[in-house]
This record gives structure tokens, sequence and C-alpha cells, in this order.
């Protein structure tokens, strides 16, 4: 009867919240999921963006150091190894033995 009923409404009103609270959790994870993968975006541009100016101060420091030890111009694109991080860890490398050398030409 009655009681039945009663409690048949109650389960529906229950499974009813209970839905909602599903979805609206589901939502939540959504939107945290969207947010995480822009920030991972970002924060890989970011890094993108340190490593070409790394890569730019690297590259007139070689200049600069090259320049004020009198060295010859850098390497041809022929002779250069073949990255430019390579190109600077080796041009690095000769500027400093250069140096703890007393520069000799």
């Amino acid at each position: 009867g009655a009681g039945l009923q009663g409690l048949q409404e109650l389960v529906i009103a229950e499974l009813g919240a209970e839905r909602q609270a599903r979805q609206e959790m589901q939502d939540r994870i959504a939107s945290l999921e969207e947010a995480l993968a822009a920030e991972r975006q970002e924060r890989e541009f970011q890094l993108w963006r340190f490593s070409d100016e790394l890569n730019t101060t690297m590259r007139a420091l070689i200049i600069r150091l090259d320049g004020a030890s009198g060295a010859a111009a850098p390497p041809s694109p022929q002779e250069a190894p073949q990255s430019v991080p390579e190109a600077a860890e080796a041009r690095l490398r000769s500027l400093l033995q250069r140096v703890e050398g007393g520069m000799p030409a």
C-alpha cells in the first residue's frame, strides 16, 4: 500500500539525487581535465620559448667571446656539428679550453 509507495518515491528521489551528483562530478572532472591540458600546453610553450631564448643567448655569447678572443668566424654549416646545441657545446668547450690555456689563437 501506501507505505510501499512512499518507500518507492523515496528511492526514486534518492536515485535522482545520486544521478545529479554523479553528473556534477563528471562535469567537474571534465573541467579539471581541460584545465590540466591547457596548463600542460602553456608549460610546453613556455619551455619551448625558454629553450629558444637560451639558444639565442648562447649564440650571442659565443660570438662575443670569439670576438673578444680574436678567434676566427664560426664554422660554416658544413663544418659545424649536426645540431645547434651540439655546435654551441663544441664552441663553448673550445672557448673554455682556450681560456684555460691562456687564450692562444
